[in-house]
């Protein structure tokens, strides 16, 4: 700790600022400098800051019964890089907070990299840069396994319907459904974006071909009223 606060006065006698590079200043860098090996590893910043984690990176945690994650975090085996993870979340700046998952993320090791994919992905969405949201859900999908796998695809499939790239949003979705390991409710979900995004993409046949399924699915428990007036509604428009 001396060395590293030596290392930040060594910086200001040389007119330099910690944490600045090319006179930008450097979120990672800077808290990295202020990090001691006995300080306490990310859980207490998770316990404290829980509300700006945010529901995705919690919905991974109870995904898999909250076993997976905390593992990980808990495992000791990148303490500096969990603590640096645990101040970038507690940045109340959404945009800040961002630019400093981002700057983490080339160095995070590949124990470490899903657990700063997810904030990226949830602050992205905040911040309404889809397009960005999409990408890391994208990669996050293909790191994990169930259940991640497919909550993160559903992220990603989400994100990019709405960057208004709903033909890319169906196989997504379409590959959820069809995912036979899924929970009923997942699968159902899923189903009800299908046909969703095939009516918003003018494929009419799809969607009502959907919605008759899920009328027949028994472990549909929606309003099946409400599905049947849809269909009504779709053959009529597919008349025109």
């Amino acid at each position: 700790m001396n060395q590293q606060k030596n290392n930040g006065k060594a910086d200001q006698q040389n007119g330099k600022t910690p944490g600045m590079t090319d006179g930008k200043v450097n979120l990672v860098d800077s808290i990295q400098a202020e990090i001691a090996p006995e300080i306490s590893p990310l859980l207490k910043f998770i316990v404290k800051y829980g509300r700006k984690i945010g529901l995705v990176f919690l919905l991974f945690i109870l995904a898999a019964g909250g076993v997976g994650i905390w593992e990980t975090f808990s495992s000791g085996r990148d303490q500096k890089a969990q603590i640096v993870l645990g101040k970038v979340l507690a940045v109340s700046d959404p945009a800040a907070r961002l630019k400093g998952l981002e700057e983490l993320l080339p160095s995070a090791g590949s124990d470490m990299k899903i657990a700063v994919l997810l904030p990226i992905a949830e602050t992205a969405l905040a911040l309404k840069d889809y397009p960005k949201a999409a990408a890391a859900w994208q990669e996050v999908s293909g790191l994990a396994e169930e259940p991640f796998k497919s909550v993160a695809l559903w992220g990603y499939g989400s994100a990019l319907a709405l960057s208004g790239k709903e033909a890319e949003a169906l196989p997504v979705f379409e590959k959820l459904a069809q995912n036979t390991g899924n929970m009923p409710a997942t699968r159902l979900m899923s189903n009800l974006r299908v046909a969703g995004l095939a009516e918003s993409l003018g494929q009419l046949d799809k969607s009502i071909a959907v919605y008759e399924g899920l009328l027949a699915d028994p472990d549909f428990a929606g309003n099946k009223a409400d599905l049947e007036q849809r269909i009504n509604y779709l053959r009529q428009q597919a008349k025109k």
